[in-house]
């Protein structure tokens, strides 16, 4: 099996991300797209953002827009470089992140974002990849996540 797991979890990153205006996910990730295919890896497990589908109601996408602009639009073409690429993938979207225990108690969707969720940890964000890559699940989906 040749998966590939791309993804971080650290404030450092977000909080650059958060001042970035250039497009540095999408840049690394189609190099990344690249290598995948010249080495015939064939899957990718990777952590985008809750945001990138529009996914919040209106007044809710206009807050994280107003503060999270370039990051969520970075994210936004990094997920749809991954998607056209042909490469089986899951994309896990959580909400924001926390220090909080494995719970392995969380909710998962597909489309949008868990109703009413928050967050989630960074430890049970961990476990929900590790999960899809053992369980072969979610293949080609993007996934909200959230308590």
């Amino acid at each position: 099996m040749n998966i590939f797991l791309l993804g971080a979890t650290g404030q450092t990153g977000s909080i650059f991300m958060k001042m970035a205006k250039e497009t540095v996910i999408t840049k690394m990730t189609e190099i990344i797209i690249k290598s995948m295919n010249e080495n015939h890896i064939s899957r990718i497990v990777t952590i985008s953002t809750a945001g990138i589908h529009d996914e919040f109601s209106f007044v809710m996408n206009f807050i994280v827009k107003s503060f999270l602009k370039h990051a969520i639009h970075d994210h936004r073409l990094a997920a749809d470089a991954i998607i056209s690429s042909g490469l089986e993938y899951t994309i896990a979207r959580p909400l924001a992140l926390t220090k909080g225990p494995l719970t392995e108690v969380y909710r998962k969707t597909p489309k949008g974002v868990p109703r009413g969720g928050k967050e989630i940890s960074r430890q049970d964000l961990a476990h929900f990849l590790l999960s899809v890559i053992e369980n072969d699940e979610f293949k080609n989906e993007t996934v909200g996540l959230a308590y």
